[in-house]
């Protein structure tokens, strides 16, 4: 199973990283991914200059908004190679 840390710590908390969570899960159900992809919050990740802080694959990655969410995803999971800018 991949798993997807989300950041959700005061900075990132602030940053919307709930909405990164509920993007993230239910993309997760869309694609009927439940039972490959775990999606779980985390504590700070060290990196609150940037987006939300997200970890997939020992990769941080900052994840802006629900867009860049769905962008990262299709990317990581679905094999689509839209940027992810």
């Amino acid at each position: 199973m991949r798993v997807i840390h989300v950041c959700v710590g005061s900075s990132c908390f602030l940053k919307g990283s709930y909405r990164i969570l509920d993007t993230f899960t239910s993309l997760a159900r869309q694609f009927d991914l439940e039972q490959e992809v775990s999606i779980v919050g985390a504590f700070c990740m060290e990196r609150c200059q940037h987006g939300v802080s997200v970890t997939i694959d020992d990769t941080v990655y900052s994840v802006p908004d629900p867009t860049a969410a769905r962008v990262l995803f299709g990317n990581l999971f679905l094999g689509e190679s839209e940027s992810t800018s």
